[in-house]
């Protein structure tokens, strides 16, 4: 993996994005409005038992979800728009002739916008922190940091399974936007997955973020470490450590079928 070479990518992104200064302003300002939203939401919802385990009251749990579920997510949606960005703007085959390596033009793509998750996530909890009283356990948050990068890479090889897909094919893969909207859905972001009817939460089980997001609320809001959430924790790594070497192997297919037929050139 060449730095250098990733550096150039960032680089390029971070022009193109301060280039629309009124996109990048709205973008911070919707994550205002949003805690606003949830924070007054959160004054007449009285928590249930469910909710209670994790944070005495809607807000930290409702804040805890959004702003980790975005970061821990970011690897799919980052992977499939940055290819189809490539894609269209008829660039991809150049990226992908050979000239670089796959794995410095995958990281390479996605850098910017991981970054700019994980700014956005640490902007939303100290707005909550600051402006709307979150509290949360800074000790133990080393523990959150292992549970969203477990999830990440998880989400990153949907991503670059997703992007074999978009080679392939052509068109907008629609496994990333499902598993977006299940995500929201199953895995207890805006409310405790547990709530859910029985042959729904089955469906919970089946996706990273619910484990990911009930070790980090018990750890943030709670004060829970490893001795206390090892079965979440080794879940996330049989998942990552599945997952991702399969989605490179199946992308390294997708290209060499690509190249074969001659079709990067083409969308």
């Amino acid at each position: 993996m060449d730095p250098r070479k990733i550096y150039s990518f960032i680089k390029r992104d971070f022009r193109e994005f301060i280039s629309y200064p009124l996109s990048a302003l709205f973008t911070f300002l919707s994550v205002f409005l949003t805690l606003f939203i949830f924070f007054y939401l959160s004054r007449v919802i009285s928590p249930g038992s469910s909710i209670l385990k994790y944070s005495g009251d809607y807000f930290s749990f409702v804040i805890i979800g959004i702003a980790f579920s975005s970061a821990a997510t970011s690897g799919l949606n980052t992977i499939v728009s940055a290819l189809r960005n490539e894609e269209m703007k008829g660039t991809l085959e150049i990226l992908l002739s050979g000239r670089v390596k796959t794995i410095d033009v995958l990281t390479g793509l996605m850098s910017f916008n991981i970054i700019f998750e994980l700014f956005r996530m640490l902007f939303i909890l100290v707005l909550s922190a600051v402006f709307f009283g979150l509290k949360i356990h800074y000790d133990k948050i080393y523990v959150s940091i292992i549970f969203l990068l477990l999830t990440f890479f998880t989400f990153l090889s949907l991503g670059i399974i997703s992007g074999g897909i978009i080679l392939i094919t052509k068109k907008g893969n629609p496994l990333s936007f499902l598993v977006n909207q299940a995500n929201l859905l199953f895995s207890g972001v805006y409310f405790p997955y547990e709530i859910l009817p029985l042959w729904l939460k089955v469906f919970s089980f089946a996706f990273p973020t619910t484990y990911a997001l009930k070790a980090i609320r018990l750890n943030l809001l709670q004060g829970y470490g490893f001795d206390r959430l090892y079965g979440e924790l080794f879940i996330l790594i049989g998942f990552a450590a599945v997952l991702l070497p399969a989605s490179v192997v199946f992308f390294d297919q997708a290209l060499k079928l690509c190249k074969k037929w001659g079709s990067l050139n083409t969308y």
